[in-house]
């Protein structure tokens, strides 16, 4: 998530890009929307200014959002644009391996039809290590790759549409089978995210659950075979 964005702030210059620099990063290998939503592309393009990436890549379709139109302008300026579709890979320096899983290119005529649910969804994978990455996606959109047999197995979920009842159905969260979820949601966000339903179903699973409105930045770091995590609130 890149965060909204307005007039008066933009958090991709304003948070990401000095969190980032404090880890004594300088650039960025990729930077990637997962849709158009503000509060997905919204600080991008203020991310991406203030430092550079190698690729920046979208799902490709069309949407019409002020946020996106600014981040593929940059990319396209650039000369870094790329559009991922299922069964597209990454390798990166390193070891890291980024594992596109939808949507797929051309949609399919059963494809559920709305932005969220065309989210990019995709896993990272360092060594024996995975965390899968959802944007937005809703029930639909879990159904249609249960129907189709992706492989969703990961250690880690990133909860899709910030915790919504519409999302994170029981079918899904046991095909991903993840130890650990992390829930990106605003403190007292107004749609009043995540859903109880949602965290029952998390916590009947056993698993350990973070949420950025109570603990604030979550990090998450792995050496291929076992994974920490510390956030904020611990610091």
């Amino acid at each position: 998530d890149g965060g909204g964005w307005s007039e008066r702030f933009d958090p991709g210059r304003g948070i990401l890009a000095p969190l980032v620099l404090s880890t004594g990063r300088t650039a960025l290998s990729l930077v990637a929307a997962t849709h158009g939503d503000i509060d997905h592309a919204g600080g991008l393009a203020g991310l991406a200014t203030a430092l550079p990436a190698t690729i920046m890549a979208d799902n490709g379709l069309p949407d019409d959002g002020r946020a996106l139109a600014s981040f593929r302008a940059m990319a396209r300026h650039r000369g870094v644009y790329r559009t991922l579709a299922a069964g597209d890979r990454i390798a990166f320096d390193g070891g890291l391996v980024l594992e596109i899983l939808s949507p797929p290119s051309p949609l399919p005529p059963d494809f559920p039809p709305d932005d969220n649910n065309r989210s990019l969804v995709f896993r990272l994978r360092y060594g024996q290590t995975t965390v899968l990455i959802v944007g937005d996606l809703s029930k639909e959109g879990e159904r249609w790759l249960l129907k189709n047999e992706t492989d969703l197995a990961a250690d880690v979920l990133s909860v899709g549409h910030h915790g919504s009842a519409s999302s994170s159905t029981a079918p899904f969260l046991d095909a991903v089978g993840a130890d650990t979820a992390v829930i990106n949601v605003g403190y007292r966000n107004r749609y009043r995210f995540p859903a109880r339903s949602v965290t029952d179903r998390i916590a009947r699973r056993g698993m350990t659950l973070y949420r950025t409105d109570q603990a604030g930045e979550v990090i998450m770091v792995s050496d291929g075979k076992t994974i920490r995590w510390t956030t904020w609130a611990e610091e």
